[in-house]
């Protein structure tokens, strides 16, 4: 059950990181030189919840975008190169396992 919560959550991650991140980073640029108005997708309330005048790269609307859109592109990177490196770590094992099969044959 634990390897199901395990794999559901990478499962969840790497799809919604990747539309979190993107999503963040056409609303910067949208406001940031489009010059158009907030849209807020991620809820207004919690967007000035959060602004904090005392960080410099949470005091505005624009940089809390840019924000979210980097450490969801960062959780969405750390999340493929983990599934990769556990693929590549099974084809390192079942390589050393024909390489077994194949040594003790010609032993035979």
């Amino acid at each position: 059950m634990k390897t199901i919560v395990k794999k559901a959550i990478g499962l969840i991650l790497m799809i919604a990181a990747p539309l979190i991140s993107g999503r963040a980073f056409y609303e910067y640029v949208s406001i940031k030189f489009l010059n158009q108005k907030p849209s807020f997708p991620f809820g207004k309330s919690i967007m000035e919840s959060t602004q904090v005048s005392d960080i410099a790269y949470l005091a505005n609307y624009e940089n809390q975008l840019l924000t979210i859109g980097f450490i969801f592109l960062g959780v969405a990177a750390l999340a493929y190169v983990s599934m990769l490196i556990r693929a590549f770590i099974n084809l390192v094992w079942l390589a050393l396992l024909i390489g077994v099969g194949f040594y003790l044959s010609k032993m035979i």
